[in-house]
C-alpha cells in the first residue's frame, strides 16, 4: 500500500493515528504516564477547600507528633469507618502503610502449595506475588461470578477479584459480589476484594457493609490511589473484627510513620461524596469520553469502563511491545496487556488524563507510527531487493485491494513516500487539528505491475539505494505524471 504516514487521511491499511508531521519537534522531557491507575484529577491539596485547609493540616500534623502513635492510628480507623459508610466501626478497619495487603493476607491465611482462584478482574500483580510465595494461583476466566462453582470454592483457600475490573475498568454490582461472598462463607473460602478505585466510580457498589455478618471477606481500599497521593503508600483493610485481629503486619508495615495516617484521616473526614471526590468523578467521566472518542474516530473501539482507564484493542502491524517501547522513547507510558491471561494479545490499558495530555498522546502516536512505517518500508524494500522479483497481488492481506483489484503489492510502502508531487494523485490534506500531511490515498503508480517492475529493475542496478531511488523516480515515475 502507498501509505500516507504523515497525514490525516491515511491509506486504508495504515495502522496509524493521523497526527503531526514526522519532523515535528517532540519534548521528551515531559513524561505522561498512561499506565497508572491513580486519580487523574490530581493532588487534592491543589483543589478548593482542601487547598485552603492545607495550613490547618500542617498544624495538625505538627500537633499530632506530640500524641502517641496509637492515638493517630485510632483516629485513622474511625475516619475510615465513617468514610466507607457501610455501618461499620473502627474495629473493622486495619490501616496498612504500603500496598501489601494481599501479601499480608497470604502471610496470615495461606501456606505454600495452597490453591487460590484468581478471576479475570484481578490485578496481575497479585498473581505474581502469590506465585513468588509458592502459592498456586489458578486463573479463572469467567464472564460472571456466578460461574464459580462450589467445587472450585471448596478446593481453594482464597478467591481474588477486583472491583472495578483491573484492566477493563468495568464495575460489578454489589449484589453479584454478595452472592459470591455467601458462597465463599458456605465453603470456608476467603474472598479478597480489591476496591482501591471504587470511590472514583461508584462507592455504593462496595460490599463493605457485609463484613459484619461474613468473616470470610477482606476488602482493600487505597488512600494513595483515591486521592492521587502515590508517595503516601497508604491502604487499609475492611473485614470482620475477628479477621482483622488475625491479619499479621510485617516489620515494614504500620511502622510508626504518622504522616500517611494523618493525611488519610484528614482526607476521609469529608466522606466519599466530598467536593474533591465528586469533582474527581466528573472529571474522569468527561475526560474518559474524550479519550474513548479519540480511539473510536480512528477505528479502535474501547470497552465500556466505569473506572480511571479504558481498555482498547489496538491491533497494529508493529506489535504492542514495539509500540510501547517507541512511545516510551517519546515520553508516553502505556500498559501493554498482551502478557496477561486476558483479554488478548492486542490490548492496551490507557489511563484517563487531561485533554492536553490526550492531545499530545495522539500527536506522538502519529509520529511514532510514521517513524515505524519508515523503518518498516526500508526493511521491506531490502527484502524486495534480496528477492529480486515482484510479489504480485497479496490477496491474503485483509486490506486487499487497498487501491485497485489486480494491484501489485511489492511496494506496499512506497519507497518515494512522501514524494509531495500532486501530479501522482497524492495531495496535501489538513487534519482535524489544522496540521497538514501528505496523503497517497489516490496515487496508484507503484501498484501498477509494469511500473513496479521498472522500479525494481532500476533499484537492482547498483548498491547506492538513494541514487537508485532518484534515478527510478526520474526514469520511471516522471514519464507517467
Amino acid at each position: 500500500m502507498s501509505n500516507m504516514i504523515e497525514g490525516e487521511n491515511n491509506c486504508q491499511n495504515a495502522d496509524v493515528f493521523p497526527g503531526a508531521l514526522r519532523d515535528a519537534v517532540i519534548d521528551t522531557s515531559r513524561l505522561i504516564d498512561l499506565g497508572t491507575r491513580s486519580n487523574p484529577f490530581g493532588d487534592p491539596f491543589k483543589h478548593g477547600k482542601l487547598h485552603a485547609g492545607l495550613p490547618d493540616l500542617i498544624d495538625t500534623i505538627n500537633r499530632q507528633k506530640e500524641l502517641s502513635f496509637i492515638d493517630t492510628y485510632l483516629d485513622f480507623k474511625k475516619a475510615a469507618a465513617s468514610f466507607v459508610d457501610g455501618g461499620i466501626g473502627p474495629e473493622h478497619i486495619l490501616p496498612v502503610t504500603g500496598k501489601n495487603l494481599i501479601e499480608m493476607a497470604a502471610r496470615s491465611f495461606l501456606e505454600k502449595g495452597d490453591e487460590v482462584i484468581v478471576t479475570t478482574s484481578a490485578s496481575f500483580d497479585h498473581v505474581l506475588l502469590l506465585q513468588e510465595k509458592g502459592i498456586q494461583a489458578n486463573y479463572l476466566d469467567v464472564r460472571s461470578l456466578a460461574e464459580i462453582t462450589d467445587n472450585s470454592l471448596n478446593a481453594a483457600k482464597m478467591v481474588i477479584i477486583s472491583n472495578p475490573h483491573f484492566l477493563s475498568g468495568a464495575l460489578l454490582a454489589s449484589d453479584e459480589i454478595a452472592v459470591l461472598a455467601k458462597s465463599c462463607k458456605d465453603n470456608g473460602t476467603l474472598l479478597f476484594v480489591d476496591e482501591t478505585l471504587i470511590e472514583l466510580s461508584d462507592p455504593y457498589q462496595s460490599i463493605a457493609s457485609i463484613v459484619q455478618e461474613n468473616e470470610q471477606i477482606i476488602i482493600q481500599r487505597s488512600i494513595s490511589d483515591t486521592f492521587a497521593l502515590p508517595h503516601t503508600q497508604m491502604t487499609f483493610a475492611i473485614a470482620s473484627g475477628n479477621l482483622i485481629r488475625k491479619l499479621k503486619p510485617s516489620i515494614n508495615e504500620n511502622n510508626g510513620d504518622l504522616l500517611p495516617l494523618v493525611l488519610g484521616t484528614s482526607l476521609m473526614k469529608s466522606g466519599c461524596n466530598s467536593e474533591y471526590l465528586i469533582s474527581s468523578r466528573e472529571f474522569i467521566r468527561k475526560q474518559k469520553t474524550y479519550l474513548a472518542d479519540l480511539f473510536s474516530k480512528h477505528g479502535y473501539v474501547p470497552e465500556n469502563s466505569d473506572s480511571v482507564h479504558i481498555l482498547v484493542n489496538l491491533k497494529l502491524l508493529m506489535g504492542l511491545k514495539e509500540l510501547t517501547q517507541r512511545l516510551k522513547s517519546h515520553g508516553i507510558m502505556l500498559m501493554d496487556c498482551s502478557s496477561f491471561y486476558s483479554p488478548g494479545d492486542d490490548y492496551v490499558r490507557v489511563a484517563v488524563t487531561t485533554k492536553d495530555n490526550i492531545d499530545r498522546f495522539e500527536e506522538i502516536f502519529g509520529i511514532v507510527m510514521g517513524e515505524w512505517a519508515k523503518d518498516y518500508a526500508n526493511e521491506k524494500l531490502r527484502d524486495v531487493l534480496t528477492r529480486g522479483s515482484l510479489s504480485g497481488s497479496n490477496i491474503e492481506c485483509p486490506y486487499y485491494p487497498c487501491h485497485f483489484p489486480g494491484q501489485d503489492c511489492t511496494f506496499c510502502y512506497c519507497p518515494f513516500n512522501p514524494c509531495k508531487e500532486e501530479r501522482t494523485g497524492g495531495e496535501w490534506i489538513t487534519g482535524s487539528k489544522g496540521k497538514k500531511g501528505w496523503s497517497c490515498m489516490n496515487c496508484y503508480l507503484v501498484h501498477r505491475p509494469e511500473i513496479a517492475q521498472a522500479i525494481l529493475e532500476v533499484l537492482l542496478q547498483q548498491d547506492d539505494l538513494e541514487n537508485c531511488l532518484g534515478k527510478a523516480w526520474k526514469t520511471v515515475i516522471e514519464p507517467f505524471i
